[in-house]
């Protein structure tokens, strides 16, 4: 499940509000409603089918999990509403406390960048693959989709010639100006005018380490490159793209309405070449415009394209 505006997601707890919000809504249209988790779960029962295996562990961080274990269930609730009958949750350093005397498929939950913090914690997970107890769902590969650096690369590329004027067309149209924050980059970065740009981590998600250059003084944007720089993680500057404003009419559980002039962002989503329909987010709290951060979610219906 792709989200077309900065990564990917499989929607996740935004997709629980999502399903509430349309439970509320009086609708006379004849769309089809199904469960998000509806394209994940025919994979699953396909899955098991050529395995021959009939237990499903959903794998999430323990950290993640103490935080948020409200989205992990809700995996695992949505995917028995679709069908998946024996599935458990389990955190990664629980497995070696299992007993696995036949093969389980994993759905991993967990990134890479959660191993990569704490390998110790994951070789219990990389030992039942290697001794084909355990079959694993989601590919290593999927966290270069998520990673912000491929629209630097993309930058890159057009830097040096190498895409088609096709190409170029829909980086200049499309593609936020992106730039991976390292010693090679630096000094440029710090050339250029932080009120026109943003730094993000590379991979991440909800705003988290979001620093909006017009929100900060020149010396914390500074101190904060500085602080990169020297820290594991990459992050990457990018042009900072204002959100359009609109009247935004909001609908609580109780189906009262209320109006506010907002900040508004756009979430497509696509399943494999399908559209999906998506989400609007609006805030009016600044920049960052998230469920985090107090912004509302509403629906954005398939046939409305």
């Amino acid at each position: 499940m792709i989200e077309l505006n900065a990564g990917l997601a499989l929607g996740g707890i935004c997709q629980k509000k999502l399903q509430e919000l349309k439970n509320i809504l009086d609708c006379n249209s004849n769309e089809t409603w199904v469960h998000p988790l509806f394209g994940l779960a025919d994979y699953l029962k396909k899955y098991i089918h050529k395995l021959k295996v009939n237990r499903i562990l959903i794998i999430e961080d323990d950290d993640y999990y103490i935080h948020e274990p409200e989205a992990t269930r809700w995996v695992m609730n949505g995917l028995q509403h679709c069908g998946i009958e024996k599935i458990e949750v389990i955190t990664a350093a629980k497995l070696q406390s299992i007993s696995v005397d036949e093969p389980v498929i994993a759905l991993e939950l967990f990134s890479y960048i959660d191993v990569d913090r704490n390998v110790d914690r994951y070789k219990t997970y990389f030992a039942l693959i290697k001794e084909k107890f355990l079959y694993p769902t989601i590919s290593p590969l999927s966290e270069i989709l998520m990673n912000k650096m491929n629209l630097a690369l993309i930058y890159k590329a057009l830097n040096r010639g190498l895409l088609s004027p096709e190409e170029r067309i829909l980086v200049d149209k499309y593609i936020p100006k992106t730039f991976v924050l390292d010693n090679n980059t630096m000094e440029i970065i710090l050339t250029m005018n932080k009120n026109n740009y943003v730094m993000k981590p590379s991979i991440g998600c909800g705003g988290r380490g979001v620093v909006v250059g017009r929100d900060v003084s020149e010396e914390i944007w500074r101190q904060k490159i500085e602080d990169i720089l020297v820290s594991e993680e990459k992050y990457i500057v990018q042009s900072f793209v204002e959100s359009n404003k609109y009247d935004v009419t909001i609908v609580d559980k109780d189906k009262k309405n209320s109006k506010e002039y907002s900040n508004v962002v756009f979430g497509l989503y696509m399943f494999n070449e399908k559209f999906c329909g998506g989400l609007v987010r609006a805030g009016n709290g600044g920049h960052i415009i998230n469920v985090q951060t107090g912004s509302a979610l509403g629906i954005l219906r398939v046939n409305a394209f």
